[in-house]
């Protein structure tokens, strides 16, 4: 799609523009930015479902854990290193198409999720579309499923995501809020 132009705006086009300022200003810059806060993790019962979560570097469960998210802009979109504590989740970020239709692509290793972004009522959805495996398209009945979505509260970019998987249930879910550090040198 478009090269500088951040993968956010390019997939809402002029939607974006209805997006709360907290979403708009984390989505909407080219210089690599860091944000601050602290998320609550839960993850599915199951052996199957911790293995997967682990293969996929999903976080351990929690409360309240120390949260950084890095959005560091590349040539194609942008890679996201989000750090839990002592762990760490990143992946890549970019803009794409299926048909007509603009989607988020992220990307895990070799796992990729094509997801359509929808703003209604100040939020920012994000609904898994279309996934593969090394390339190899996955049928619907094997895309992740859940809920993700974005928001302002309370003067901060708030997020709550769950992931699920076909046959296993939850993987992970996570929430919370982030905001910008203060500058350097402020308590």
């Amino acid at each position: 799609m478009e090269r500088g132009v951040p993968p956010y705006r390019q997939v809402l086009g002029t939607a974006f523009e209805a997006l709360p300022v907290e979403l708009r200003d984390f989505h909407d810059t080219q210089a690599e930015r860091r944000w601050v806060g602290t998320c609550d993790i839960r993850q599915g019962g199951g052996a199957l479902a911790r293995l997967l979560a682990a293969l996929f570097g999903f976080p351990p469960p929690g409360i309240a854990v120390p949260l950084s998210v890095t959005v560091t802009p590349t040539a194609l979109g942008e890679t996201w290193t989000r750090d839990f504590g002592r762990s760490r989740l990143r992946s890549t970020q970019w803009a794409g198409k299926r048909g007509d239709a603009r989607l988020l692509f992220e990307g895990f290793g070799p796992v990729s999720v094509g997801s359509v972004l929808l703003v209604e009522s100040g939020r920012l959805q994000i609904i898994p579309s279309k996934g593969s495996v090394f390339g190899v398209p996955l049928p619907a009945w094997l895309l992740p499923h859940g809920e993700a979505f974005e928001a302002s509260e309370q003067g901060c970019f708030a997020f709550d995501v769950s992931i699920h998987a076909p046959f296993v249930g939850l993987l992970v879910a996570y929430r919370g809020r982030l905001s910008l550090p203060p500058p350097d040198g402020d308590a």
